[in-house]
């Protein structure tokens, strides 16, 4: 993004070392070099009764986590771009909840297709 001129923040769901857990090791590197690239890094609280003991499995409470998150990069935008798969899976913070929620406050968003695994 930067190469392109785009500034860019970094907002994580929790804290970095549990984040990287749901990606593997390739994953991991080109999100590693995405952070280098950042404005800036930070990381929201955890929700409402969450610990990091409730967050560190998959979970519902994680979930949470991902959907606090999705729902702040919303509020602090005025466009959004959305790239999926277009894969449905009802998740709690996955991409189409956070698309319906960005829907409510009438955001506009450029969804880019694109298939897991690819960028």
């Amino acid at each position: 993004m930067a190469e392109l001129g785009f500034g860019y923040e970094v907002i994580l769901p929790m804290p970095k070392s549990l984040y990287m857990r749901d990606f593997s090791s390739q994953s991991q590197l080109e999100f590693e070099k995405l952070l280098k690239g950042a404005k800036s890094e930070r990381e929201i609280g955890l929700y409402a009764a969450n610990t990091v003991e409730l967050i560190e499995n998959e979970s519902n409470y994680r979930s949470f986590q991902y959907r606090q998150v999705g729902r702040e990069i919303v509020d602090s935008c005025d466009e959004m771009i959305i790239m999926s798969d277009g894969l449905v899976n009802h998740k709690m913070g996955g991409t189409e909840d956070i698309v319906n929620y960005a829907n409510i406050y009438d955001k506009i968003m450029y969804k880019i297709p694109c298939q897991r695994g690819k960028v």
